[in-house]
């Protein structure tokens, strides 16, 4: 990952799935669900770690 992207706290959908812990497959089924927001770069998807802290809910 290069400088921008960690300066925007941006992470990969592999670092995403790891923070979270679960599969890409899992990653993608709750971006499509709209669980999740996924941003496109260059025809990549990253995801904000500022949506990821908020999409997170105290059980």
């Amino acid at each position: 990952m290069d400088a921008k992207t960690k300066s925007l706290n941006l992470l990969s959908r592999k670092e995403a799935a790891e923070l979270l812990g679960i599969g890409e497959t899992t990653l993608w089924r709750w971006t499509k669900e709209k669980h999740l927001k996924s941003y496109g770069i260059s025809g990549k998807r990253f995801y904000k770690l500022s949506d990821i802290e908020a999409a997170l809910v105290e059980m």
